[in-house]
């Protein structure tokens, strides 16, 4: 229900509000926003109930308590709302292939089923609506394509602003009369990881950063941009018309959720003046790793280290000895820690003005690969010896700021690293010879990727969504003469495969918060179904995993204040705060 965690003067009618809107049990929301007119809240959230954890759009009106499920909006991947509050515009995937996707838009009330406008390209990496409420993509978050009213879509358009950067939209709406888009952008600086907030025309891709060290903007008429900068929300004069930004910021609110460090927190304002937030701080600084017994279910700490680390599949050292795990520094750039089971954690890999990222130790204890990643030319796949007796090699170049590379297997003798590929939105595979920088080769077929190789050397596990939906899939490690046989080992969708020590069982993700084991047999095949071993969600972690040399699972837990969205903030007629500190 309601709960009123502030008092407004009787005397004014219009003086600010501040309520909690606290959501049902049964339902675990991710996120939302308020609608731009200020009538409702509109959630993205799963049922508790549902194995599969797929979310749906959910409508609150702020005159009563109910939420109300938006038929037809089951599996929803996003979702904005039209600047005049008449309709979602939502991603979902398409029923017949759901490794491909839509955007549908329907009225906001749910009254009529959506309507599907255009098919999504696998290239974008977000979406937003322009003035008219008509939808465009971000290609590699550094380009901008329109759709068209018959679902086609424009010949991208670089975005420039006069810095080279990584682009999205989120939530942040148009900026009235045809005066552009608001994006954030994330750009790498001379003092470290930095998100800026910037206008752009959708028409040429042309803008300018309006603020520094901001995102998640919004502009509230007649002019006054909100901004957060971490977990603070800031506004600042804004003269439309000019696109100039007028004097200092100002604070308004502390404490908006944010799960690392680095990011600018979410919010949403209304038009009308109603604000809407998450409310926590940073509930990310306290992960912790942890040791599951697959078998019996035991779970205990992997060491008494609480930090801010990144979620991604843990990297366990050959001799089960350390982790190798990623975590943000001052600047906002990633390094590469080793976590040992006993002892402090320490950096081992720390680079100037770019991130480390995806660690994957050799077997031989020696190496690790690594991504470096800053949008730069010396940008690639790298080794670095644990000891860090030398400098990083680079193994292989990026060579296009729209391609992404990160390393995911070493080959038993550590004379090869297979890697993940990502371009142009296309997936593929590559093997990496290490003594030959530079020389690589095609693994596997396209839209394939999470490749791992058994501990023999003789199998390849992977993805595929050859099928319609993402499996996980054995192979014999290609030779020279291609890719052999291809045997599927999930049954109703997987991810993120991991070979037991010993090869004889293949770990993995299913398509909702369950870890399956499949046993591999004798001749490298699936033998009999895959059986369940462990909830995530139950554990806490809510990523992928790791395996021990003993076989026991490592699992990245959340830390305690990380848990779901259980409210909402929000803050009815706060354009008078705003009147208040920016006069």
């Amino acid at each position: 229900g309601w709960l009123l965690a502030g008092r407004s003067p009787a005397r004014e009618r219009a003086a600010p509000r501040h309520l909690s809107a606290v959501f049902p049990h049964e339902l675990v929301v991710r996120g939302g926003l308020v609608a731009p007119d200020g009538s409702a809240l509109l959630l993205s959230a799963a049922r508790r109930d549902d194995p599969r954890r797929e979310a749906a759009i959910y409508r609150r009106d702020l005159s009563q308590e109910k939420l109300v499920l938006l038929p037809g909006t089951a599996d929803v991947r996003g979702f904005l709302v039209t600047p005049d509050a008449r309709e979602i515009v939502f991603v979902q995937p398409t029923p017949t292939d759901p490794s491909a996707r839509r955007v549908l838009r329907m009225p906001i009330d749910g009254s009529r089923p959506p309507v599907e406008i255009a098919p999504w390209d696998h290239a974008w990496t977000d979406f937003g609506l322009d003035a008219d409420g008509e939808p465009f993509g971000i290609v590699g978050r550094t380009r901008l394509e329109r759709v068209g009213a018959e679902g086609g879509t424009s010949a991208p358009v670089p975005i420039d602003v006069g810095r080279e950067g990584l682009f999205s939209v989120g939530s942040s709406p148009p900026l009235p009369e045809g005066r552009g888009l608001l994006a954030t952008m994330e750009s790498w600086t001379g003092r470290g990881y930095q998100m800026s907030v910037a206008r752009v025309d959708p028409a040429t891709g042309r803008g300018e950063i309006l603020i520094e060290d901001g995102g998640s903007a919004f502009f509230v008429p007649p002019d006054r941009l909100l901004f957060s900068r971490g977990s603070t929300l800031l506004a600042v004069r804004f003269e439309l018309g000019s696109g100039e930004v007028l004097g200092r910021p100002v604070a308004l609110a502390e404490g908006l959720r944010i799960e690392e460090a680095w990011e600018a927190a979410r919010f949403s304002v209304s038009g009308e003046g109603t604000l809407a937030y998450a409310a926590g701080g940073l509930v990310g600084a306290e992960r912790r790793f942890a040791i599951l017994d697959p078998e019996s279910g035991a779970l205990e700490p992997w060491s008494a280290e609480r930090r801010a680390f990144r979620y991604v599949s843990p990297s366990v050292s050959s001799d089960g000895r350390a982790v190798y795990a990623q975590l943000a520094n001052a600047a906002g750039t990633y390094e590469i820690w080793r976590v040992p089971r006993e002892g402090p954690a320490q950096p081992i890999v720390a680079l100037s003005e770019a991130d480390a990222q995806s660690p994957v130790p050799s077997p031989d204890g020696r190496w690790i690969a690594f991504t470096r990643m800053a949008r730069q030319p010396t940008d690639g796949i790298y080794v670095a010896p644990v000891d860090r007796s030398a400098p990083p090699r680079l193994l292989l170049a990026l060579g296009d700021a729209e391609r992404v590379v990160y390393p995911q297997s070493w080959t038993p003798d550590s004379r090869h690293l297979v890697a993940f590929q990502r371009a142009e939105g296309d997936l593929s595979t590559l093997e990496i010879a290490v003594e030959t920088p530079g020389v690589s080769r095609l693994l596997l077929p396209p839209q394939s990727w999470s490749a791992v190789v058994s501990p023999d050397g003789r199998q390849l596990a992977f993805v595929s969504d050859a099928s319609g939906r993402a499996e996980v899939y054995v192979t014999d490690y290609p030779g020279n003469s291609g890719v052999g046989e291809r045997v599927p080992v999930s049954r109703d969708g997987g991810q993120a495969p991991v070979w037991s020590p010993d090869g004889r069982t293949l770990y993995f993700n299913g398509r909702g918060t369950e870890i399956f084991a499949a046993t591999i047999g004798a001749d490298g095949r699936p033998a009999g179904e895959p059986r369940v071993v462990a909830d995530r969600e139950a554990l806490a972690a809510p990523e992928e995993f790791g395996v021990l040399p003993d076989g026991r699972l490592l699992l990245l837990q959340r830390g305690p204040r990380e848990g779901e969205i259980d409210r909402f903030d929000v803050v009815l007629h706060f354009d008078r705060i705003l009147e208040e500190r920016l006069p």
